[in-house]
This record gives C-alpha cells, structure tokens and sequence, in this order.
C-alpha cells in the first residue's frame, strides 16, 4: 500500500460520522494527499538558481518556540506526550535562516525574514536573536505584531512593509500544514495580491509521527474548506 493510500484510508476512518465532510474528502482528499507527498519529497532543499529572486521567507510558527519545545496553549499541551509535536517552531525558523544565508552567499542578496508567532514566540525569537542564538543580523528580520493564535489569525494579519519591495515570497513550514495554509491563503488572499508564492517544506525529524499529523492535517483542510476559511486549490503551489 502505498503512503497515499494509507493516509486516505486514515482520514477516512477519522471522518467516518461526518458524512458532508466524507462526501468532499472522497473528491479531493487524494489530490490533497498527493500535494503533500510531493512537498515531503523535497523537504528541505537547498538554493537552487531559481531561487535568486525570492525576496523573502515567511517562516510560519509551529508548536514551541526557539528557546522552548513547547509553550503554555492548549495546542501544545494537548500533544506534549508526542514528541514529533515538540520544537517544530525551532525546526523551521532554522531552516528558514539556513536558506536565507545560503542564498546570501550564492547571490550576493540576502531574503528578509519575516516571521510573526504568539506573544511568547515572538519575545523568544527576539531573545534568541540578542543572546546570538538565532545567528542572523537582525536587520534582515521582520517580526510582525499582532494577537496571533492560530494559522488563520497568521495569514489575516500578515503584512509587508512597502519599503521592503517583496514581489516573491518563500513560505517555510512543515509540508502537511503548508498544504492546509496555502488553501486557507487561496481564501484570505488580500495580503498576498501580486505576489509569487514559493513553498519551502520540512519533514517533521520524528519519523514515528509522520502519519498522525499528515491525517491530522488532512482532516484539518477539509474542515477549513468546509467553513468557508479555504478553497479547494492551493495558492502558489504551481511555483513549487
């Protein structure tokens, strides 16, 4: 069985007493599935010559923060025996800074980073970045304000500095839930209008926790689908 097939037949499982929610998974759960697949393929990459015209990378906050596996929500003290769930903030603030320091010393310019989490994350980053920690100049940082709580609430509140002159923009997430925020930004798309979206994928480091949030995951992007707050078709994902 293939890893296609064995997370459809999870998900369906999970949605076995939501008929409505079956229905729509049954028509595009594979696409859904496949995307993700595809990005996992490719976690992590390094700069490729294409690259040279990302102006910056959206690093989406994840469970933690930098300097903690996790923090105080509910979202990560509901999943603080899985040990998957922990420090993927961490993960992908790493992988974003990576990238962007490659892609400095292949073209000369270096991608601004722009990352906006909880209160507690974005304190922890800034703490990072001054304990030297977090080893990027702090001028090529952005950290957004805002009362963020969720993916949803991080995509209605993102913005761009207009001084800044971003026309393409890299997103940096672990490859399931980029499938899911690329849907939800198909939906909420205001912020990102004239922009070229590249997505840049992790692996979560915990193989035994792959399947359940992959599942996870996919059942989160039907519900969001369901609610009006994401479209069927990704956003940017024909840049990948």
């Amino acid at each position: 069985m293939s890893r296609t097939e064995k997370i459809y037949n999870l998900v369906k499982c999970k949605l076995k007493n939501d008929h409505a929610a079956q229905e729509l998974f049954q028509k595009i759960g594979k696409q859904i599935i496949k995307e993700i697949v595809t990005l996992e393929a490719n976690a992590k990459r390094g700069v490729e010559a294409k690259d040279h015209v990302i102006d910056a990378l959206w690093v989406i906050s994840g469970s933690g923060s930098y300097l903690k596996s996790l923090i105080n929500v509910k979202s990560d003290q509901s999943n603080k025996n899985k040990l998957w769930y922990h420090w993927l903030d961490r993960d992908r603030l790493d992988y974003g800074r990576d990238f962007i320091v490659q892609a400095g010393k292949l073209f000369g310019r270096y991608p601004r980073l722009i990352y906006n989490g909880r209160k507690q994350q974005r304190t922890d980053l800034l703490k990072a970045i001054s304990l030297g920690k977090f080893d990027l100049d702090s001028k090529r940082i952005t950290i957004l304000d805002g009362n963020i709580t969720t993916t949803l609430s991080q995509i209605k509140l993102f913005s761009l500095a207009e001084s800044h002159k971003i026309k393409t923009l890299a997103i940096v997430s672990h490859a399931p839930h980029l499938a899911r925020l690329l849907r939800m930004i198909a939906m909420h798309n205001g912020p990102f209008e004239g922009l070229k979206i590249v997505p840049l994928p992790l692996k979560i480091k915990a193989k035994k926790g792959e399947d359940e949030f992959t599942v996870n995951e996919v059942k989160g992007t039907i519900d969001y689908i369901m609610r009006g707050e994401a479209k069927i078709k990704s956003y940017g994902i024909e840049n990948f």
